[in-house]
C-alpha cells in the first residue's frame, strides 16, 4: 500500500516530459506552472539541454506571448530566475525587435517598443536591483529612432530622439567610450546624421 501510495505521488510531480505534452498541446499556461514546480524544487531530472530545449519549444509555440514569461519568472525562487534570466530578458528583446520592424510613419513603434523594455525592466527589478544592462536598450532604441527620422527627413525629431540617446547610454559609462565596434560604429553613423 506504502509503495502505490509513493507510486502515486512520484506520478503528479512535472516531469520534462509532461512539460512538453502541455506545450505540445497549447496549454502553455499549465506548462509554465509545471516548469515553475519542477524548477523551485531544483530541476530534479531536468539537464541544462532540456531546459533549454523546453524554453525553446515554450518560446516557439503559437500560443505564447509575454504573459507566460512574466507569469514563469514571477512564481521561480531566486535561483530558478537566474537561470532563467538570460531567456527571459531575450523574450522581450526579440518581442521589442520584432515591434520596431513594424512600419508606422508617425513612429509609433519605437514608443511601444520602449513600453515593452520597460515592462520587462519592472519585473526583473523586483528579483534584481542592482542588475545593469552592458549596453541600455532604450538608449538604442533611442538611437535607431534617430536613424528613423533622419531617413523621413525630419532633423528635429532625429536629434531630439539622439539627446534621448545620449542621456539613455550614458547612465554607466561615457557616450563616446562604448565598447562594442559594431554599436560604437551605429552611434557614429547616427550623430553625422544628425549635425
Amino acid at each position: 500500500m506504502l509503495f502505490l501510495c509513493c507510486f502515486m505521488l512520484l506520478s503528479c510531480l512535472p516531469t520534462p516530459m509532461k512539460i512538453n505534452d502541455s506545450i505540445g498541446r497549447g496549454q502553455i499556461d499549465e506548462a509554465v506552472d509545471l516548469l515553475g514546480e519542477l524548477l523551485n524544487r531544483g530541476g530534479g531530472e531536468m539537464s541544462s539541454r532540456k531546459l533549454k530545449a523546453t524554453l525553446q519549444a515554450l518560446s516557439t509555440s503559437r500560443h505564447f506571448t509575454l504573459d507566460p514569461a512574466d507569469n514563469l519568472f514571477s512564481q521561480l525562487n531566486i535561483d530558478g530566475k537566474r537561470a532563467l534570466l538570460r531567456w527571459y530578458m531575450n523574450q522581450y528583446l526579440e518581442a521589442s525587435e520584432a515591434t520596431l520592424k513594424q512600419e508606422d510613419p508617425l513612429g509609433g513603434q519605437f514608443d511601444q517598443a520602449r513600453q515593452i523594455w520597460e515592462r520587462q525592466q519592472k519585473m526583473r527589478a523586483t528579483s534584481f536591483p542592482e542588475f545593469t544592462e552592458a549596453t541600455p536598450v532604450l538608449g538604442v532604441i533611442s538611437l535607431r529612432e534617430a536613424d528613423y527620422w533622419v531617413s523621413r527627413g525630419n532633423r528635429v525629431k532625429a536629434r531630439q530622439a539622439f539627446q534621448r540617446a545620449r542621456k539613455e547610454l550614458t547612465d554607466k559609462q561615457a557616450f563616446d567610450r562604448v565598447q562594442q565596434y559594431s554599436f560604437n560604429q551605429l552611434i557614429e553613423e547616427v550623430r553625422k546624421k544628425v549635425q
